[in-house]
């Protein structure tokens, strides 16, 4: 074992030996430090630390002996570096092969100018690596094969290629100041960067085309299929390609502005597809940004559009259409427009645009998952296309709901779902939000309000109400009122009364100093009553953080008349500043009142409070110690305290412009005094100047532009002033109550106050006291009255224990000094109604005076009325006639040719003691309820005569006396001499009636039931020749069971005489019993009578047929109506002989022919038909009679005058040699009566065909058709034969001989 071991180590050192002389490369490779020589003759380098600088793609290396001889050198091409820590220096290296890197630096020098080779071919990194590059930037670029694969990896200053891709698979990169090198050609590849991971950020690139060259550079800057790519304001030019997100990727943008170049509105350089996703933190986004299946999420930024097909949107943040841009004259406004897909809105604002002709900040167009938990909505929330099932409740996150968001209403109110596209600002918001303490919304909701109130006293009955405030919490339900809490369209409850409903007209009084310090102040929004009067009384502590910190926004309306605000001083902190409820009217603070729109403040201060201003980025602010804008009236007020104002600056100003400032306007007064304003007798007194402080966060802006700070007024304005500064309180009181002294008071203008010192409050400046100034001005009162009352006043005069009491009526004139209390009373005449009373001014229109009418609601019918006039005033008291009483025996309604109209008339005359009936004239009267009814009918005028009445009514002209009752005893006629005459009128009668006029034709009694109707028959007037028979009718109809008299007379100069006896109809009472009950009225009967005579003498004849009926009971009721027919006989005229007649010419035979007339008959048909028919003298007619199936069993009687026709065997009947005219009569015809085994007894039949009613009866009957809903259609006398009668279709009772039948046609 010993020798084997001795062996095997000879044979070692042996081997080594031998390897010691073989040459180098026989070894595979040799190392160099950092350098190692491959069997393939190239060098590679391994990089730990330290610097290495490479100058060439080629590398050397050399061995020595110990002697320092060159034993060998060793040359060969750079393959591979591999850097994991250090420097790695490449001094104009073109095309080194391969670089790998994990970490250390890259530095790239002195690069050579070739467009069209890499720096390195091939580039792995994978590790925390910088990659950088000094010199010409438009040189060699980086790679021709880069992936990137993890760690923290920075490109700067580099050119990348456009023909090239670099891969990213991992890592976090950020490129700064990368550019495209030159383009090779066109062939292109689809992206310069294909990202599957990682995250990457540019910061300050250039990706624009050279020379202009878009065709010779990628579609996209990066494809993004995986990891996130992150673009913000700092990216660079982005102008060559875009940015393509698809399948896992994410885009996320937070700064930037996109869609716009030096050339205009361009695409936007990124496109969202096939799963990818966009997040946006921040940006401007100008124009509409297209989304299709992929996802967005929007956390902020400035957008102007949004349009998403399938896509599935979530919104955070953002302002969406924030202000109107235009891009080379094209508006580029769109709302965010959903077609399908998702939308979910937790915030953001959104303004309307305009897409095809709708304007809404959110179309859905198809149908879509929509969720709101969030967000504001400005100008018109919402467009659903009609196709779309959503609605904006069901669009509502469950728990959610729609709000105001309006700086006058706070805390927020609910709006009904339904009515949210009627407002212009709404915001969505959780419903069980907690509300903002101290607003006083609790308070104002619990205030005592009412006539009696503790918190508000009210006066009046009905709108427009007055108002007295007389605590804080009554002036916080004041400004809830105002500012329009109380609304149909919030979820609210209303109150009980209309109190809240503050008029134009109102009038509000403070009646105590309140203390505000209890709540933060919600400025009251739009002030348009007549007046708010402080009453020289203070409110003061008041809290206002607003962005319009005020104690009132607008005073006044254009579309009103002057409001004004008077003898009132206000105190406290107003801090305007940003806040989500932005001011409609201004973003500043005052004191008083923001725009003095239309309205007169006199004798008002703001003493010794505090005006603030803090804003970021404003667009324009303005603060002034008194009223910001004026347009109207400020008299005799003042302004003490401090105004401060500071804005900070962030971003650019809304113009795009870095130059920033100047958007501050401040006055001591008012900012701005505009033309036809004034401004009289006012100062201002600063504890210090005005503080201002403007500053800019970002070292991009420059402040530019100073603020317009001014004295009295911040603007030159072209209305008129007359204020100073106070710096001396003696020499300001002095002046303040010289100009009262010289100020002449106008008619209606509230007194201007003399001022005081007192050294305990405003720090002894002047303050308004409690004296007004003393005038003389003498102004009338002036009462009217018109129509049927009267109004009567009076006032007081001397000390309050003996004064005395001056009464005066109206059409007078008072006049009095300066001001007055009055004290007026309207009172209607009997039957009269008050209309109203109204208030005569004068003004002017288009420079022409006129007089308008102002109603007084406030004075009511017998109420004394008292008011303070202090100006000149008309009063008129307008009365209507309602019902009129007629109690004289002598009396005249109407008899103007105009039409006279009451609403009722009451006739209670007696007549004199002898029984001579009282006499009323009528004429032209219309007597017609002017009172709503209910359900918009009107209801009917009303005639009464009473019960004691004894009257003869005259009528003359046309004349309307609606329902006419008469319960007395009453004759109608015709007035004297009176022409035409028309009644209308529906008449009951529980007396006794008698109408000479024959205009009544039908009367009813007391249960409006049919007492008697006549009629006129078409004979009764007719022209005839001496010696013939003038035959008159007349008929009446009455229930069945009443009698009726008849009474003919001639009339002659007036005169009427009885001519014949009267006629009684019927002889006897038929009796009529029902076979069933319904409810209907009794049946009812006609009967006529007739009257003849013959008359020889000519003339014109009058008659008149008396028809009266009498109801015997417990009161007699007598009803009398006339029928009139007129006769005018006309002489017989002879003709007279010719003196010279004609030859008689030669006979000729002549043929004179006769007319046949032939009848129509029911149940039968004739041959010819019915008619005339013309037959010769001599000849004969013959005709065929054919029973109908119903009238078989009928008997006919066929009779040509006296004679009775009999048919032949062929049914056929003849007349022979006629010579006369003939009418044929047929009767005898009646129905088959039905047929069974035992003998029916039918006296009576009823039945209809086709539309007709027939009945048949042997005897005559009356017949009463009733609807199926029990009222009468229409009475029949059935004559013993077949009556016929049309009726509509439906389902009829018909009451007949006891019996009832029920048929439907």
């Amino acid at each position: 074992m010993k020798q084997i071991i001795q062996k095997y180590r000879l044979w070692l050192l042996c081997l080594m030996g031998a390897m010691m002389l073989l040459p180098d490369r026989a070894w595979g490779q040799q190392v160099f430090g950092n350098w190692v020589y491959g069997q393939d003759g190239t060098f590679s380098c391994t990089i730990d630390g330290g610097t290495v600088t490479i100058n060439s793609t080629r590398h050397t290396e050399e061995t020595f002996d110990t002697d320092g001889n060159l034993i060998q050198r060793y040359e060969g091409t750079i393959s591979h570096i591999q850097l994991n820590s250090g420097t790695l220096i490449l001094n104009g290296i073109l095309q080194l092969a391969s670089v790998t890197a994990t970490g250390g630096i890259i530095q790239i020098q002195n690069p050579q100018t070739n467009y069209f080779n890499p720096t390195i071919s091939k580039l792995a990194v994978n590790g925390n690596v910088e990659i950088t590059r000094q010199g010409e930037i438009f040189c060699d670029y980086l790679s021709d094969d880069m992936v990137i694969s993890g760690g923290n990896v920075t490109l700067s200053n580099l050119t990348i290629s456009p023909n090239k891709t670099i891969l990213m698979e991992g890592g976090t990169v950020t490129m700064k100041s990368v550019s495209y090198s030159h383009s090779l050609d066109k062939e292109t590849v689809s992206c310069a960067i294909l990202q599957t991971g990682g995250e990457l950020t540019f910061r300050n690139c250039n990706f624009r085309p050279i020379n202009s060259l878009e065709s010779y550079y990628p579609k996209n800057i990066v494809q993004t299929e995986g990891g996130t790519c992150n673009l913000n304001k700092d990216a660079g030019t982005l102008e060559a390609g875009g940015f393509n997100v698809t399948k896992s990727g994410t885009l996320k943008i937070s700064g930037g502005t996109f869609g716009k170049t030096f050339s205009g509105l361009v695409p936007f350089p990124f496109h969202v597809s096939e799963g990818g996703s966009l997040i946006i933190d921040d940006g401007v986004f100008l124009g509409s940004i297209p989304v299709e299946g992929s996802e967005l999420t929007i956390n902020g930024g400035t957008f102007y559009g949004l349009q998403s097909k399938n896509g599935k949107i979530t919104i955070n943040g953002g302002n969406f259409n924030a202000t109107d841009y235009s891009i080379s004259g094209q508006k580029i406004n769109k709302p965010i427009i959903i077609e399908g897909g998702n939308l979910t809105i937790t915030g953001g604002e959104f303004t309307a645009a305009e897409h095809e002709s709708v304007r809404a900040a959110i179309q859905i167009l198809a149908d879509a998952e929509v969720e709101l938990s969030g967000g504001v909505y400005n100008n018109c929330a919402f467009h659903i296309d009609p196709s779309v099932g959503l609605t904006p409740e069901s669009m509502l996150e469950k728990g959610y709901g729609y709000f105001t968001l309006t700086q006058e209403l706070q805390p927020d109110v609910q709006y009904k779902n339904d009515a949210i596209q009627k407002y212009d600002r709404i915001q969505v918001k959780a419903l069980d939000s907690e509300s903002p303490a101290d607003y006083g919304r609790e308070e104002a909701l619990k205030a005592d309000v009412g006539p009696n109130g503790k918190d508000v006293t009210v006066f009046g009955t009905q709108i427009p109400y007055n108002y007295e405030i007389n605590t804080p919490e009554g002036l916080l339900w004041l400004m809830t009122a105002i500012n329009g809490y109380w609304n149909k369209d919030f979820e609210v409850e209303l109150p009980q009364t209309d109190y809240y409903k503050i008029n134009q007209a109102s009038e509000i009084q403070i009646t105590a100093d309140l203390d505000m310090a209890g709540y933060e102040w919600v400025p009251i929004f739009v002030f348009s009553a007549a007046l708010l009067d402080g009453q020289n009384h203070r409110i003061y502590n008041l809290k206002v953080n607003q962005t319009c910190a005020t104690f009132m926004q607008q005073l006044g309306s254009s579309s009103r008349p002057a409001s004004t605000l008077a003898n009132l001083v206000v105190n406290g902190t107003f801090n305007s500043k940003d806040t989500k409820y932005n001011s409609r009217i201004n973003s500043g603070s005052s004191g008083l009142v923001c725009n003095n729109t239309n309205g007169y403040i006199v004798n008002c201060g703001v003493e010794q409070s505090k005006l603030t201003s803090n804003f970021t980025d404003p667009s324009v602010v303005s603060s002034a110690g008194l009223v910001v804008f004026n347009d109207k009236v400020i008299q005799n007020c003042y302004f003490t305290g401090e105004i401060s104002m500071k804005e900070t600056y962030t971003k650019p100003s809304w113009d795009g412009s870095n130059n920033v400032g100047g958007i501050i306007r401040a006055g001591e007064i008012a900012v701005n005094c505009r033309s036809g304003a004034c401004i009289e007798n006012t100062y201002s007194h600063l504890f210090k100047p005005v503080f201002h402080e403007e500053k800019c966060t970002s070292p991009e802006l420059t402040i530019t532009k100073d603020p317009l700070i001014g004295e009295l007024v911040a603007e030159p304005g072209d209305g008129t002033i007359d204020g100073f500064r106070a710096t001396d309180s003696k020499d300001a009181l002095d002046a303040l109550n010289n100009g009262v002294e010289a100020h002449k008071s106008l008619q209606g203008e509230i007194p201007w106050k003399y001022w005081v010192c007192k050294d305990e409050r405003n720090d002894g400046f002047p303050i308004l006291g409690e004296k007004n100034k003393p005038s003389v001005i003498e102004f009338p009162l002036t009462l009217k009255a018109e129509g049927p009352g009267t109004f009567e006043g009076y006032y007081l005069t001397g000390e309050e224990e003996e004064q005395e009491k001056h009464d005066f009526q109206a059409d007078t004139t008072i006049i009095f000094t300066n001001a007055r209390t009055f004290h007026v009373t309207p009172k209607p005449g009997k039957g009269a109604t008050l209309v109203d009373v109204v208030k005569v001014v004068k003004k002017l229109e288009e420079g022409v005076e006129k007089l308008d009418s102002i109603p007084q609601v406030e004075i009511k019918t017998n109420e004394e009325y008292k008011f303070l006039a202090q100006g000149s005033i008309e009063l008129v008291a307008r009365f209507r006639l309602d019902t009129l009483y007629i109690e004289n025996d002598t009396t005249v309604l109407g008899g103007s040719d105009e039409i006279t109209s009451v609403d009722r008339v009451e006739i209670s005359a007696s007549g004199s003691e002898e029984n001579k009936p009282a006499v009323v004239e009528i004429g032209n009267v219309t007597v017609q309820s002017k009172e709503d009814g209910g359900d918009g009918e009107t209801p009917e005028g009303k005639t009464t005569i009473t019960e004691d009445a004894n009257v003869i009514l005259k009528l003359s002209g046309t004349n309307d006396l609606g329902t006419l009752t008469n319960n007395g005893c009453v004759t109608i006629e015709k007035g004297d001499n009176a022409a035409e005459v028309s009644l209308a009128a529906k008449v009951i009668n529980t007396g006794t009636l008698i109408d000479n006029t024959g205009l009544i034709t039908e009367v009813l009694g007391e249960d409006e039931i049919p007492l008697l109707s006549v009629l006129k028959e078409e004979e009764a007037d007719k022209n005839i020749t001496s010696g013939e028979i003038a035959s008159l009718s007349a008929k009446a109809t009455v229930p069945a069971d009443a009698t009726v008299t008849f009474q003919w007379q001639r009339g002659s100069a007036g005169t009427w005489t009885d001519i014949g006896e009267s006629t009684t109809c019927p002889e006897q009472i038929p009796v009529v019993m029902r076979a069933m009950t319904l409810d209907a009225e009794p049946e009812a009967v006609s009967y006529t009578n007739n009257y003849s005579e013959a008359l020889n003498a000519p003339g014109t004849y009058e008659y008149r047929c008396l028809i009266k009926r009498e109801v015997i009971g417990e009161k007699p009721v007598s009803t009398t109506l006339s029928v009139y027919g007129t006769v005018t006989v006309e002489p017989k005229t002879e003709p007279e002989p010719d003196p010279t007649p004609d030859p008689v010419p030669d006979p000729t035979p002549t043929v004179d022919s006769y007319t046949i007339t032939l009848p129509s008959v029911v149940g039968a048909t004739t041959d010819p038909v019915a008619g005339d028919y013309t037959v010769e003298e001599g000849s004969s007619f013959s005709f065929t009679l054919t029973l109908d199936s119903e009238y078989s069993q009928s008997a006919p009687v066929v009779k040509a005058g006296n004679e009775t026709l009999q048919s032949d065997a062929d049914g056929r009947y003849t007349l022979a040699d006629v010579s006369c005219d003939l009418t044929i009569s047929i009767t005898g015809i009646t129905p088959d009566h039905p047929t069974s085994n035992v003998n029916v007894d039918m006296p009576v039949r009823v039945w209809s065909h086709k539309g007709v009613l027939r009945l048949y009866s042997e005897t005559k009957v009356v017949a009463r058709i009733i609807t199926f809903d029990g009222h009468l259609h229409k009475t029949l006398t059935v004559l013993g034969h077949v009556t016929e009668t049309d009726l509509p279709k439906g389902v009829y009772f018909v009451l007949i001989k006891r019996e009832v039948f029920k048929l439907m046609n």
